[in-house]
């Protein structure tokens, strides 16, 4: 994919009235639309308790909104920062920083602006904030791993102070989806000096809280923003936060027995049951907008034939992984949508576990003398799961090797081909345009993964404003991963949260961001 891009500088983002932009786009609005308004903001609520903790299985490596890329990292970052835009839970667009947002015609989205808004260090939120944060994500030095998803806004027009309009190069669906998720409002003074290293160290945004320090390696610390007036998002839960990292699991199931935590991410299915059993906590069981897949690769041999991707999606008994590993909780997936994805085809059947057609399928493919693989997971990921993946590829000659690795050295190693699988999680889904321009485009950011019938559908569905042509559109991608899998396919996503039962008004996401926030989308 060729870019056209325009740097500027952190200095120049304050004076720009437009924000350049790169040209094509994975682009939810759809259509010309009318607009859509949000609540106004209420008196600022009073946090219901003093004191809050929060054990997350990594730590981001910035909170910097548009570099951070896994829900532990957005956990942070949406605790501090607030987007124009926040999807509710049914997957709807829901006006956020904005008070209402429209499309006129097929290229343009117009932002009107909620009033009263103070960044954390005193700045006002206006339209220049909105021209900062959209040259920032552009601004090649920035290299966010998803900019190509902002490449259609070619011009972001300050109408006036509490006006922004978007122009677009081209029609871009899914881009209402991909502002809700990583444009973090920036105080444009802030961000423009160079002395101020805000995503390395010291966020500064609009949201619930405030950020207070960063001890790396062990915890971020946060504080209520008493200003704050709740919204779509809910208002802050607690007066003080911190929010802790820890990669074992039983360790984060231990500080929550003990009384030192107050919420805890993915407890292991085999201590549910313990955790049930105490008296102090409870598991918590929530389906999330999201899938779990293997993502395979064909930009080397012997993966670039779609036989041994057929039989590797064979091999795997993922109807007895969610029995056995998770608690039945899953269900198993034919292609890479789930349940609440647009496109999504409840008809499509998954592969059926079938270890001696998969065999079959090997030795016709004339790759049954031996191929092996490495099948990589992140640290706090459920080990289990990706060594039963292993050893029932190891069981049709497929021989796998798990390698554990942290989380940011898991997010760059996208491109390494020695990693042939890599067991994934990606939420939301709800449209699958940025997960498929990412992954399973030829050069996609973290694609090795090519088939130009494939690249021109998902381009096609990128700039499709009919949300019926659209759905559509996907159905058909779907049956074509099916037919030549870019991964293994495995289940819809069910988060297992450990809580203390002295815990009040907290409620998960389908997102599965952490926010600790009163009741809120």
């Amino acid at each position: 994919m060729t870019t056209e891009t325009t740097t500027l500088s952190r200095r120049a983002i304050v004076q720009a009235g437009a924000a350049l932009g790169a040209l094509p786009l994975a682009g939810s609005l759809t259509g010309p639309a009318a607009a859509q308004t949000g609540t106004p903001g209420a008196t600022p609520a009073a946090p219901i308790r003093e004191s809050m903790t929060i054990i997350l299985a990594s730590e981001p490596p910035v909170l910097d909104p548009v570099r951070t890329y896994d829900i532990d990292g957005w956990s942070i970052v949406h605790s501090v920062y607030d987007t124009l835009v926040v999807r509710a839970a049914d997957g709807s667009i829901q006006p956020l920083l904005a008070e209402s947002f429209s499309q006129p015609d097929d290229v343009t989205i117009e932002f009107r602006l909620r009033t009263g808004v103070m960044f954390h260090n005193g700045e006002p939120f206006d339209s220049r904030s909105v021209v900062a944060t959209v040259a920032h994500m552009q601004d090649p030095e920035t290299a966010s791993q998803v900019a190509a998803d902002f490449s259609a806004i070619t011009r972001v027009e300050e109408v006036d102070a509490r006006t922004v309009r978007f122009h677009l190069s081209q029609p871009a669906p899914a881009l209402l989806g991909q502002v809700a998720v990583y444009l973090g409002m920036l105080p444009p003074d802030y961000v423009a000096d160079p002395d101020n290293e805000f995503g390395a160290s010291v966020p500064i945004g609009t949201g619930p809280y405030r950020f207070v320090a960063w001890d790396r390696g062990q915890q971020v610390t946060l504080e209520a923003n008493p200003d704050y007036q709740p919204a779509a998002k809910g208002g802050p839960l607690a007066t003080n936060v911190t929010f802790r990292f820890g990669s074992e699991a039983s360790t984060r199931v231990s500080d929550l027995l003990a009384g030192s935590a107050d919420i805890v991410r993915n407890v292991p299915q085999d201590q549910v049951a313990s955790v049930d059993g105490s008296g102090v906590a409870t598991v918590l069981a929530s389906p999330v907008a999201g899938i779990a897949f293997v993502r395979l690769i064909n930009a080397a041999q012997p993966w670039a034939n779609a036989a041994l991707r057929r039989a590797a999606n064979h091999a795997v008994d993922v109807d007895g992984i969610i029995q056995s590993l998770l608690g039945g909780r899953g269900q198993r997936l034919a292609t890479l949508l789930a349940p609440e994805s647009l496109g999504y085809d409840p008809d499509l059947a998954p592969y059926a576990y079938d270890p001696a057609l998969a065999e079959q399928i090997l030795e016709e493919a004339e790759l049954d003398t031996g191929v092996s693989a490495q099948l990589q997971v992140t640290a706090g990921s459920s080990s289990d799961v990706a060594e039963a993946i292993a050893a029932q590829l190891g069981a049709v000659g497929i021989r796998t090797t798990v390698e554990v690795v942290d989380q940011a050295t898991f997010n760059e190693g996208w491109k390494d081909e020695d990693a042939e699988a890599r067991l994934v999680t990606w939420r939301p889904v709800f449209d699958p345009q940025s997960l498929f321009n990412l992954m399973f485009t030829t050069g996609g950011f973290l694609s090795l993964f090519s088939d130009t019938d494939m690249d021109a559908m998902i381009a096609a569905a990128g700039t499709d404003n009919d949300p019926e042509s659209r759905a559509e559109r996907f159905r058909e991608i779907g049956q074509v991963m099916h037919d030549n899998p870019p991964a293994i396919f495995l289940w819809n996503v069910t988060a297992l949260y450990g809580v203390s039962t002295g815990l009040t008004g907290w409620q998960p996401r389908p997102d599965e961001y952490i926010l600790p926030v009163t009741l809120g989308a």
